[in-house]
């Protein structure tokens, strides 16, 4: 094992909050409540609307003591679970706080997920009730005897919380007061599925106080994104840890909130919000740096916009290094603000001086240029069995290409193969009613990450992963051998490997069988062919291309495979492809391969 390379411990928050044994999440927004409950905490718009109609503190607090009253008269316990599946927006966090409110545990699902991987998490969480956001949900529209703890099943597009909330005067202040102030920091206050790289889905149980630990650390360590008037547009998933944790620090800070659930309008939601700091994934910020370039070139300014974004580079790297640029460096960096850089900013809305970067590693050339541009972005790192931030780049500790310093309270350590092992508050209580996992990835109080890193002055590099987990450049955690698996039970196929790590979408590469090749084309009516000419032979394409649709049933639609490539050779132990256990070389096979791979994207 490694040692530990910072152990710092602070009883009470930064700001104010005393984090201690009996304190729970929904203390946070009685606090925002009674400093200052007059301020607008969210901003919330019809659909085809681009006007957003304020929601104060105060509003949002009734409403949420409300809906609570609502889950006590449907007989919803302390302890209780509530099954959430739902997009992004204003009723998730009000449906997050009124369950805590009530005293009991939100469950989401994530609604991309198959019907089959919900029946097994709902059927483990055994919520009391079940809401949904509207009836194209299907399958779970109803109460079903495939799920006998789910009493009632509520949907928000048909009114029903107006509804239960109608039907609740009975229940008084006091009883929620009561049933509020009923959990204690160690006791669970979500649990939120992972994708699981064998086997079902893990529950992460996260406990009020690992959420509490998560915002007053991160408030240290993102003190420049609590200025007057900040606002954020949250547009990835809050069933994912990410979101929904800043969601919950946006409560307690009074940053006011918008949701845009649907990916082609963001673009228009940025413009019409106008938020000061926002959460991304890298794919977000190279489709950004893509597009402008893309603009240029048709503008032919290619030239231009490449010698821009070289003055970026330069300018954040004196930045970095507390050094003052030259003269000519700063008449560059003006002229390029004036043409350049604040279309690029206006892109995200005019506003935003900061965000978050977060899922997989960002690369130093992005994150230069945009700081250079005038977006300083804090690249960080994080899991859900975290309680989402472990270690985050600040502006006094910044370092491109890293992943930042550990969070006060954090330690980390390396072990002999370089796996990453934290330690702090943070650390979930491990996964709902599975001991046999949770003791393989705890280890006393260590969390073993599985993420490969090192250490640099503090500052954390993640250089692989010691399982083959596959993470999008989107944030889309993908378990290859479920495709892999499917995908050589076609008679066609002898090996299959699907890449997709830091990359925007994913993608395969399809060996066939040569033995079974000749037999296939005789039974398919068609000539003798070599494996060049079958790579590309209109039928065989398109047999492996339905192998591909039939593959991608067996995760959620947001991972399928969205391109192959059919490889005119093999993979061979002699070729350094597989090993002597007729295994993927997958190090050797992305380099062998690069060019096809880099084609498909």
């Amino acid at each position: 094992m490694g040692q530990a390379i910072t152990v710092i411990t602070k009883k009470s928050c930064p700001f104010g909050l005393r984090v201690d044994e009996q304190a729970n999440v929904t203390d946070l927004l009685v606090e925002r409540y009674l400093t200052s409950p007059r301020s607008v905490l969210f901003s919330v718009r019809a659909a085809g609307s681009s006007e957003w109609r304020p929601i104060r503190v105060s509003r949002f607090f009734e409403e949420v003591v409300d809906l609570a009253k609502g889950f006590v008269a449907l007989g919803v316990q302390p302890g209780d679970r509530i099954g959430l599946i739902c997009d992004t927006r204003y009723e998730w966090t009000l449906i997050d706080f009124a369950a805590w409110f009530a005293g009991a545990i939100l469950v989401p699902l994530y609604k991309a997920s198959t019907d089959d991987q919900k029946i097994w998490e709902l059927s483990q969480t055994r919520p009391a009730i079940l809401i949904l956001e509207s009836l194209s949900d299907g399958y779970f529209c109803e109460v079903s005897t495939d799920l006998p703890s789910v009493g009632h099943v509520l949907c928000i597009e048909r009114g029903d919380l107006s509804s239960l909330v109608d039907s609740a005067h009975a229940i008084t202040d006091e009883e929620v007061e009561r049933r509020r102030t009923s959990a204690i920091g160690s006791d669970p206050a979500t649990i939120i599925y992972t994708s699981g790289t064998t086997g079902h889905p893990k529950g992460c149980v996260i406990t009020h106080a690992n959420l509490l630990y998560a915002c007053c650390t991160s408030a240290e360590a993102v003190e420049e994104l609590l200025t007057h008037g900040a606002s954020t547009l949250i547009f990835t998933a809050l069933t994912g840890v990410f979101a929904r944790f800043i969601s919950v620090f946006c409560v307690w800070k009074g940053i006011r909130v918008g949701h845009e659930p649907r990916t082609s309008e963001i673009a228009a939601s940025l413009s019409s919000f106008q938020p000061t700091f926002i959460l991304g994934v890298p794919s977000l910020f190279e489709r950004l740096y893509n597009e402008a370039m893309q603009r240029a070139i048709s503008a032919r300014k290619e030239d231009i916009f490449e010698a821009a974004m070289k003055v970026a580079t330069q300018y954040s790297q004196y930045s970095a290094r507390n050094r003052r640029p030259s003269i000519l460096l700063k008449l560059k960096h003006a002229f390029f603000e004036l043409f350049i850089y604040r279309r690029i900013r206006k892109a995200l809305g005019g506003k935003v001086a900061y965000a978050i970067s977060g899922a997989a590693p960002l690369g130093v050339h992005l994150a230069s240029v945009f700081d250079g541009v005038g977006i300083r972005i804090f690249e960080g790192y994080g899991m859900t069995e975290a309680t989402a931030v472990i270690s985050i780049n600040t502006s006094d500790a910044y370092r491109a290409g890293t992943v930042g310093r550990p969070l006060e309270g954090t330690e980390i350590r390396l072990a002999d193969d370089g796996e990453i092992q934290i330690a702090g508050a943070g650390v979930f209580s491990g996964y709902w009613n599975d001991d046999i996992r949770t003791a393989a990835i705890l280890e006393g109080r260590w969390l073993m990450t599985g993420d490969l890193g090192r250490l640099n002055d503090g500052y954390l590099t993640i250089t692989g992963r010691k399982k083959e987990l596959l993470v999008t450049s989107g944030g889309a955690n993908v378990p290859p051998t479920v495709f892999e698996d499917a995908l050589r039970s076609h008679p066609l196929v002898d090996q299959a490997m699907v890449v997709g790590d830091g990359r925007p979408y994913i993608t395969a590469l399809v060996t066939l069988d040569s033995r079974l090749l000749p037999l296939w084309l005789r039974n398919h009516g068609i000539c003798p062919l070599s494996l060049s000419e079958a790579a590309v032979h209109p039928t065989v394409v398109a047999a492996i291309s339905q192998a591909v649709d039939e593959a991608n049933h067996l995760l959620s639609r947001l991972v399928a495979i969205r391109k192959f490539r059919i490889l005119d050779t093999e993979f061979t132990e002699l070729g350094g492809q597989l090993t002597a256990k007729y295994t993927l070389r997958r190090a050797n096979i992305l380099t062998q391969y690069a060019d096809a791979i880099d084609a498909m994207y």
